[in-house]
């Protein structure tokens, strides 16, 4: 019976620890393909007491994400391009980071979040940054 026991915590405890290792790519990846567009884009400064509300910035940007890694942002009729992926922080704490680019303009566009959620049509996120809070909601086209 002590044998049994010893055998179980260990298993228990191991597929703990293998769990963390997986990437959180292979969850992600199909529901993230195709292109999306912003509904919400809010910034609550800290100490604010409301939110600033970005949309009308970068309402009519479309963000499309490929299955191999590719992402493509295209604001004021510039396509910029990079990457997305899903990195884990601190063991299985999942983060999704996009980060697109456009080389002949030398500029860089970086969203990442850390408090996010998606579905097959629907992203909600939130990230905090130095000006405050973030939050984006994507909806797919």
């Amino acid at each position: 019976m002590k044998n049994a026991l010893l055998v179980t915590l260990l298993l228990t405890i191991s597929l703990l620890f293998s769990s963390c290792t997986k990437d959180p790519y292979d969850k992600y990846a199909r529901k993230l393909a195709g292109n999306w567009q912003f509904t919400k884009i809010q910034l609550k400064e800290y100490g604010a007491l409301f939110k600033e509300d970005y949309l009308s910035v970068y309402g009519n940007s479309t963000l499309r994400l490929e299955e191999d890694r590719l992402a493509y942002f295209e604001h004021n009729n510039r396509t910029y391009s990079g990457s997305w992926d899903i990195l884990l922080n601190d063991c299985c704490s999942e983060e999704l980071f996009i980060s697109v680019y456009n080389y002949e303009f030398d500029h860089l566009i970086q969203f990442s979040m850390n408090d996010f959620t998606i579905t097959n049509r629907k992203i909600n996120a939130q990230t905090s940054t130095y000006e405050g809070t973030w939050t984006y909601r994507l909806v797919k086209l």
